[in-house]
């Protein structure tokens, strides 16, 4: 589970490591939720 509801954009410095790695399932249904939160969908 991934809540998306307070997603925010980040100044690219404070990228600075990766504290973890979704399994390309939750990837994918993350994609599908910023998709319909931004009104994006393709289908």
């Amino acid at each position: 589970m991934a809540n998306v509801q307070g997603i925010q954009s980040l100044p690219y410095p404070r990228l600075t490591r990766r504290i973890g790695k979704l399994p390309p399932e939750v990837l994918l249904d993350v994609r599908l939720a910023l998709a319909w939160a931004i009104d994006a969908r393709t289908n």
